[in-house]
């Protein structure tokens, strides 16, 4: 028991925090630093989405859906060790840190932190991200539509030979 009183920095998964009681972690005293780990899924509750292996933890891109979501349980987190804080006056909270769990899969690729601090480089280079989308999509509904137009064309110009054809020989 007594080397569990002398852990000094932790990581512990959102699930385990959120499921016991704030006061637990005053419990360890030379706790220096606290690590949320959360998952990459749509749903912060998606158990059966957690990968059987570990692949370690990233930290969220700010500005991202899984960095506001980072953000936001910093601040429960923090809500929350800063009440314990309050009743016990001789306890000092740990710092924070919410990182994101590596799942092995591709939304890893929509996780990680590859800005700097800029916030504005960041959402400028999603905005060109979604433009480039948009005109991909809206190429690819004009090609469809030229295609349709050429078979369009091509059936009225069959017709058309059909007729004159009929024409050329009800004549003769």
């Amino acid at each position: 028991m007594d080397r569990f009183l002398q852990i000094r920095y932790m990581t512990v998964d959102f699930h385990i925090f959120a499921g016991v009681p704030a006061s637990i972690w005053a419990e360890f005293p030379k706790l220096v630093k606290l690590t949320i780990g959360i998952y990459p899924y749509e749903v912060i509750n998606d158990r059966e989405a957690i990968p059987d292996r570990d692949l370690g933890f990233v930290k969220p891109q700010k500005g991202s859906k899984y960095g506001k979501r980072a953000d936001w349980v910093l601040t429960a987190a923090s809500a929350a060790l800063g009440a314990v804080g309050d009743d016990r006056r001789h306890w000092k909270a740990p710092e924070l840190e919410v990182l994101v769990r590596q799942t092995g899969d591709e939304i890893d690729d929509d996780v990680e932190e590859q800005w700097t601090e800029d916030q504005e480089e960041y959402e400028q280079a999603v905005a060109l991200d979604l433009e480039v989308e948009d005109s991909t999509e809206q190429e690819q509904e004009n090609l469809e539509d030229d295609s349709d137009d050429a078979i369009s064309q091509h059936v009225n110009q069959d017709a058309s030979e059909e007729e004159e054809e009929d024409d050329d020989s009800a004549r003769l």
